[in-house]
């Protein structure tokens, strides 16, 4: 009726209430729903004149369980008595919406797995950075902007020294949590726009963007060897470290590998020069 009441229901209302009909007449039908979903607008629009269709709400039956379903409703006139009632048909879209919803599940599962998956392949699993594969990924990112921009960028390569030692002294355990440690202090080295990656081993690498000159990567060299001048303590233990370092500007090399293979040499003439 005009104020909501359900007047008139069919068998099969009763049956997913799970009710009689008894116990349905007479309600207001916003009594049935789940959740406040309900907007009282929609007798306001029903009383003016205006269909309701498509509206997706909640019910809850008598033993508890929250059905889905699909209400449209619309005032019927007669035009010697006026306002006759109000005509609603009601869908049970319960099945669908558990599709859906496991559906979107799976669709979650299977973008997580996806995620997963790729960090796998693309990240080391002890620092987490970028591994030696996502180098040179980006690498060639680099390039391809050099080529756009004209401005250059440097490799730095890194090793530590006296990182075998470690090892042999204090057990692999000792020698993962240099390698951690050792990542953290070279994430803080990097600009915004550079990138860091383990290559393996105790080997790292900087792609450093925007390079002016190679004042600029020395500088940054200068900094980085500075973090491991005095060896690094972890907890109790003193590992007796440093840090060698060489770089090439792509501008100078002019290919990739030639990029990597003169900072390659340079860090090895500088690992000899310090060699622990």
């Amino acid at each position: 009726d005009s104020t909501g009441r359900i007047i008139r229901c069919n068998r099969t209302t009763c049956e997913w209430l799970k009710m009689p009909e008894a116990q349905i007449l007479g309600k207001e039908f916003w009594r049935f729903l789940a959740s406040s979903r309900y907007d009282k607008k929609v007798m306001q629009r029903l009383m003016a004149g205006q269909q309701v269709r498509d509206m997706e709400t909640d019910v809850m039956d008598a033993s508890g369980e929250v059905r889905h379903i699909v209400f449209s409703a619309t005032a019927r006139s007669d035009t010697l008595l006026g306002f006759v009632g109000i005509v609603a048909s009601i869908r049970d879209i319960t099945e669908r919406k558990h599709m859906e919803n496991d559906l979107y599940d799976m669709k979650e599962s299977y973008r997580q797995m996806a995620d997963d998956l790729f960090n796998l392949a693309h990240f080391d699993n002890l620092t987490k950075l970028p591994n030696r594969r996502l180098f040179f990924m980006r690498a060639m990112e680099y390039i391809v902007q050099h080529e756009v921009d004209n401005k250059d960028f440097a490799a730095i390569f890194m090793d530590l020294n006296g990182f075998k030692r470690v090892n042999d002294n204090f057990g692999h355990a000792m020698g993962d949590r240099l390698l951690e440690e050792t990542a953290i202090r070279l994430r803080n080295q990097i600009g915004p726009d550079d990138f860091l990656a383990r290559m393996g081993g105790d080997e790292f690498v900087i792609l450093m963007a925007h390079v002016k000159d190679q004042t600029e990567v020395l500088e940054r060299m200068t900094a980085i060897h500075a973090q491991f001048g005095q060896g690094v303590t972890l907890g109790d233990t003193w590992c007796d470290v440093g840090m060698a370092t060489g770089y090439s500007l792509f501008s100078d090399a002019g290919s990739l590998d030639a990029m990597l293979r003169e900072s390659d040499q340079r860090m090895y003439v500088d690992k000899a020069a310090k060699k622990r």
